[in-house]
């Protein structure tokens, strides 16, 4: 359980209606500026120096104090202030006069409760839990009120406004459990002066709470021992790797507790005080419910008390004084009635007389019940309060500005930063190794080992890398403290000498020492069995740190890493934070070790405060929204942020990209359109080829001449392709050019989902699927998505020739040689197609030369070129027609042929099922997708093709085509 749980504000400076916060071990609270983040810690400040010692005060004091508010008026909410400044309040509805009109009512309807709630009150609500282990949420509240005065012959404009306490309560679901009205303080001349108070508990109510909630047995705590003292003196990334997680706040020595044991184990259902009666006669519930009336009647009305500090109320004998004339008496006395008829003819006086005569220790089963139920709050309710005071105590706070540009630090001085290095400058580290292991740690390299993706031993640094570690040089006789850094080369430097951003991050490392120093729980323990054997070890207390933008100053790798510090403090020094920031790269890594599972979403909490103008207009819901980070670190950021935080980054990297988006879409369309012109002039030249071609070969006459021009045409076609494949290649550069510009790691992460990167080349086609897949999702939808074909298809491109190589490696020299015989290769294929049952294909289908561009076939040209010539520089339309051949010579009907009575194209196929961990689900999806060429070349070249319906490449074409390639990359 954190040291502060949470504290609720009512009318203080932001904060008008009552709002309530739960705190974590770690709770983050930002928002826009001038909000009201810095209001909680300012309260927490207000609340440690006013109450630190108990309420013995009727004001609350402002003066010398850290956090600078000032007076009233600069504490008190401005609009509530002003309203009631405007407002006609009669005197006769003060608290008090409520308080007595409620007594007389009283009488009348006992069961009525008062109501002190005004919301003009300025309140204070801490977070409690009654019933010990039964832990029943409730909240104790402080109210003080506003008042008013004008002087004497003034007028209204000379209205004074004061406050004084008003009263104090343990409130549930808005229901008040124990109430205490302040009446005043009373001085005394020659003692010390003491509070009249009227205090009232509703033990109806809370004698049900404890029956309806059940007792939670908590098990022995853990003892510290060897185990825990590693656990606190290892490094956070060792505890992680060792733990699997990190802990807060470990339940050491902690015991079953009640309290309310005797209570519930010997309360009768039916037979006893407050309870529903169910199983005794009309006369014994008539008897017992006189007897629940005046009880409860006399503890709504309360009793006058005084004490000396005010939350001494909250014990029993404050309330009822039962050793005198408590409730418990009048118990007694009721029961015992019937008993005694002759008293009944006596008088009120000569009874009560009566009863001061007898013997003042009898007891009936009832009173004794009430009397051992009465001890035992007033034990709760104390104890509760001395928890709650004492965790105010152990508050501590560090403001934006931590550390100053000076040499020395001189005691007299007394600023922030002098504490800090006074208090730091008492603690001896090598005595304090848990201690020792923090400071240096974080301040040093952080040096960790750690296994790489091989499971190779590295080393890597996990420290802020300032230095090695603190040196300190104290005269306490002058009251002097000098603190250096010393460097990793032996040096030392003075902190004065360090950079503006440093000196701020130090004092967070040495204000959390200086708390862990301070709240170490020293514990012996046996550590070898031997009754003589005690080794000392040391767990920590809980504390809270207030901490404002610990981001200041920060390059956003340490405010990254300060979110680090943070837990390992946490968890190992049980130091609560509350941390004011703005720093989003602090909650990314609040986030990422949450969904990392080593921070529970339990153990970190987030509040965004929007600015109070836009709730008081309606432009925000809440002034306060609890940021719910879900277990997988995740946060709506739409829902809780609005626009200017998160977003914020975004908008500007967007605008970024949208500015080199559109300006590689105008330099690729440039390019586009001069491969479109170089695609026509190729084409005119096909033509001026094909019609000298003709010419020649119908001409009788000047046949050189024409052959001259036919070689020129030629030359000059294959200058212009020099040229196309130079605008390819720069089509492809430019896109590589813009997609380096990007953090496409996103898409990077959902193509190592779908494909196992392990399978494929990682410095090309990963990027070429990862970038294609950003293009995807980041061109405007009307745009041309030819440059996602053309990623795509370059990642298709580049495993095919990796797969060719490889397998034209592997292939014996003796069947490469086989196959290159034309006579040999043509009879072996024409034999594939017999043996399979098929008649030969029309050659103008299948040819087994080149051929033209233009003819529609299977081209084996090119698997006899591939076995003969390890010099070919294989195309990517070339290296399709191995699967296309697959395709043509596959047997659905008698598997047991398909592919075995070729060779070559056995070893092939075995090739590739050592390659695809499905082969024959790949090979369906090669023979489905075939468009996977003409696409690409589509996109590549130019949009003439009649594969392509228009001058571009749409969106949803664009997703076929990569669904494809996934399907078949995904089989690898």
């Amino acid at each position: 359980m954190p040291n502060l749980e949470g504290l609720g504000l009512q009318n203080f400076r932001t904060f008008r209606k009552k709002e309530n916060l739960e705190f974590a071990p770690i709770t983050l609270i930002t928002g826009t500026n001038n909000a009201g983040k810095s209001s909680v810690f300012k309260a927490i400040q207000f609340l440690v120096d006013n109450f630190k010692d108990g309420i013995v005060t009727e004001t609350l004091d402002f003066k010398a104090m850290k956090h600078e508010l000032g007076n009233l008026e600069r504490i008190y909410n401005r609009v509530t202030m002003e309203d009631f400044k405007k407002s006609e309040i009669p005197d006769s509805q003060s608290m008090y006069s409520k308080l007595s009109d409620f007594h007389k009512k009283n009488n009348d309807y006992p069961s009525e409760l008062p109501i002190f709630k005004e919301d003009e009150d300025l309140v204070f609500a801490f977070p409690i839990k009654l019933g010990n282990s039964r832990e029943i949420s409730a909240n104790l509240e402080i109210r003080y009120e506003l008042k008013r005065f004008i002087p004497k012959n003034g007028t209204k404009e000379d209205l004074i406004i004061s406050h004084d306490i008003k009263d104090i309560a343990i409130v549930k679901n808005e229901e008040y459990l124990h109430w205490s009205n302040i009446i005043g303080f009373r001085e005394y001349h020659d003692e010390p002066g003491d509070w009249e108070m009227s205090t009232s508990i509703d033990l109806k109510k809370i004698i049900q709470l404890i029956i309806d909630t059940p007792f939670v047995e908590i098990k022995e705590g853990i003892e510290p021992n060897k185990k825990t003292e590693n656990y606190f003196t290892i490094d956070l990334f060792s505890r992680i790797k060792e733990y699997k997680g990190v802990f807060f706040d470990f339940p050491f020595l902690k015991k079953k507790k009640d309290g309310y044991e005797d209570f519930t184990e010997k309360l009768e259902k039916g037979k006893s005080l407050f309870s529903d009666y169910s199983e005794i006669t009309e006369d014994e519930k008539s008897k017992l419910s006189a007897i629940e009336e005046k009880i409860t009647t006399d503890l709504l009305l309360g009793r006058n008390n005084s004490q000396y500090k005010i939350l001494e109320c909250f014990k029993t004998n404050n309330i009822i004084g039962f050793m005198g004339d408590g409730m418990e008496r009048d118990i007694v006395s009721a029961e015992l009635k019937e008993k005694e008829p002759d008293e009944k003819q006596e008088t009120s006086e000569k009874q009560n007389l009566r009863s001061l005569f007898k013997n003042p220790f009898q007891t009936t089963p009832n009173s004794q019940l009430f009397t051992n139920l009465l001890g035992a709050i007033e034990k709760d309710f104390s104890d509760i309060i001395q928890k709650k005071i004492d965790s105010l105590n152990k508050v501590y706070f560090l403001p934006t500005t931590r550390g100053r540009n000076r040499e020395w630090f001189i005691d007299e001085q007394n600023s922030e930063d002098i504490q800090i290095a006074r208090d730091f400058s008492a603690i001896y580290l090598k005595n304090h190794p848990q201690i020792e292991n923090f400071v240096n740690f974080w301040i040093g390299n952080g040096e960790i080992n750690d296994l790489d993706e091989s499971e190779n031993e590295k080393q890597e640094q996990k420290g802020l890398k300032i230095g090695k570690k603190l040196s300190v040089f104290r005269d306490e006789a002058i009251g002097l403290t000098k603190i250096f850094l010393v460097n990793f080369d032996g040096t030392r430097t003075p902190l004065v000498d360090l950079g503006y951003g440093i000196s701020q991050l130090l004092p967070i490392i040495m204000k959390i020492a200086i708390i862990a120093y301070k709240h170490q729980l020293p514990h012996e323990y046996d550590f070898d069995n031997r009754d003589d054997s005690h080794r000392q070890t040391i767990y920590f207390s809980p504390s809270t740190l207030l901490i404002e933008e610990p981001e200041a100053n920060l390059h956003p790798s340490l405010q990254s890493k300060m979110a680090e510090v943070f837990i390992d403090a946490a968890s190992r020094f049980n130091i609560q934070f509350l941390i004011e920031t703005h720093s989003e790269y602090l909650i990314y890594k609040f986030q990422e070790y949450i969904g990392r599972k080593i921070v529970s979403p339990n153990d970190v909490k987030m509040y965004y405060f929007n600015h109070p103008n836009d709730v008081r207009q309606g432009v925000k819901d809440e002034y306060i929204s609890h940021v719910q980070i879900d277990k997988d670190g995740s946060i709506d950021y739409n829902k809780y942020f609005g626009k200017g935080f998160f977003d914020e980054q975004t908008n500007l990297k967007l605008s970024l990209l949208n500015i080199q988006r559109n300006l590689f879409v105008e330099e690729y369309e440039t390019i586009k359109e001069e491969l479109k012109k170089s695609n026509d002039t190729l084409k005119d030249y096909d033509s001026k080829i094909e019609e000298l071609n003709q010419e020649l070969s119908t001409t009788t006459s000047g046949k050189s001449e024409l052959e001259e021009q036919l070689n020129l045409i030629k030359r000059e076609k294959e200058e212009k392709e020099l040229e196309f494949q130079e605008l390819l290649e720069r089509q492809a550069e430019k896109i590589d050019e813009y997609t380096a510009k990007t953090d496409y790691s996103r898409y990077l992460t959902e193509i190592e989902r779908i494909i196992d990167k392990t399978k494929i080349n990682n410095s090309k086609t990963l990027k070429y699927l990862s970038t294609g897949k950003y293009l995807l999702e980041t061109l405007d939808d009307a745009a041309d998505f030819a440059p996602v074909i053309i990623q795509y298809g370059r990642a298709v491109e580049f495993e095919m020739i990796k797969w060719m190589n490889n397998f034209k490696n592997s292939v014996i020299p003796s069947n490469k040689t086989l196959w290159s015989l034309d006579a040999n290769y043509k009879n072996k294929l024409n034999t594939i197609f017999i043996s399979l049952g098929y008649s030969m294909p029309n050659p103008q289908i299948i040819g087994f030369e080149m051929g033209t561009i233009n003819e529609k076939k299977i081209c084996f040209y090119h698997l006899r070129t591939f076995t003969n010539n390890s010099s070919t520089d294989y195309k990517f339309g070339e290296l399709t027609q191995i699967f296309e051949l697959l395709y043509y010579i596959r047997s659905e009907n008698d598997p047991v042929h398909n592919y075995c009575s070729v060779p070559l194209v056995l070893e092939f196929s075995n090739y590739l099922k050592n390659i695809f961990t499905n082969y024959n689900q790949a090979e369906r999806l090669f023979i489905k997708y075939r468009n996977i060429l003409n696409l690409r070349n589509c996109a590549g070249h130019t949009y003439s093709d009649n594969v392509c319906s228009s001058d571009i490449i749409d969106k949803n074409t664009a997703e076929r085509y990569v669904a494809k390639v996934e399907a078949i990359f995904s089989c690898l």
